[in-house]
């Protein structure tokens, strides 16, 4: 990681981080396969300060520093990059969130329901806000569709706002904005992207961080 930080994109090294101490790793007849983490952003940032002086070793505290355990799919990597990377890279500058954080739910709630926790894909526990990526290729079926209304239910009963994002609207640059606005209100932030030339940084992050092609069922990871 030390050598490709010294040398690679910026948002290309730090997308390989999420991966990294994530549950996912590229690769595989679907794009993507699970796997365990094999770092943490703490693990990075304190490796980095053990080698200062080193070829990369200030670039990659840099990429630790933006890098987010606990991502998924590269999916939610990009929605996580996108939405929380400062506007001078091309982000929408809102707070870092925590991913696939558990939350748990209390028995006493009256809601008839055998789930104990939930775990969202995005949450940001301060504002009591949630954005849960819809894949194409798991959020399918009467089944799923009944498990995933239920989870927004019950967050939903906890106070907790939930926001559903799908392929789509993270591939669409007008939708994207508005997502980032939606979940900006919630945070009690504001969008309003002061870089020069933020738009064509945000061009180009998207082109490092979103898929280039699809897979063989039409999914984009």
């Amino acid at each position: 990681m030390l050598h490709y930080a010294s040398h690679a994109d910026l948002a290309d090294a730090i997308a390989l981080a999420f991966e990294l101490c994530g549950t996912y790793r590229l690769g595989g007849l679907l794009g993507f396969e699970k796997a365990d983490p094999l770092t943490s952003a703490k693990r990075l940032n304190w490796f980095a300060s053990g080698v200062q002086g080193a070829r990369g070793a200030k670039r990659l505290r840099r990429i630790a520093d933006r890098a987010l355990d606990g991502s998924a799919s590269p999916m939610e990597t990009a929605l996580a990059m996108l939405l929380s990377l400062p506007c001078a890279l091309g982000g929408y500058g809102l707070p870092s969130p925590r991913l696939n954080a558990r939350i748990d739910v209390s028995s006493k709630n009256g809601l008839n329901q055998s789930k104990r926790y939930y775990v969202a894909d995005l949450y940001w526990p301060e504002a009591r806000f949630a954005v849960e990526y819809d894949s194409d290729r798991w959020h399918v079926g009467p089944e799923r569709i009944g498990q995933d209304a239920a989870r927004r239910n019950a967050l939903l009963f906890q106070g907790i706002k939930v926001v559903t994002v799908c392929s789509q609207q993270i591939m669409s640059e007008s939708k994207m904005d508005d997502v980032a606005r939606i979940a900006a209100r919630a945070l009690g932030r504001s969008v309003r992207p002061r870089a020069r030339e933020w738009r064509k940084r945000n061009r180009e992050l998207r082109r490092a961080v979103l898929p280039h092609r699809v897979d063989g069922s039409g999914e984009c990871w």
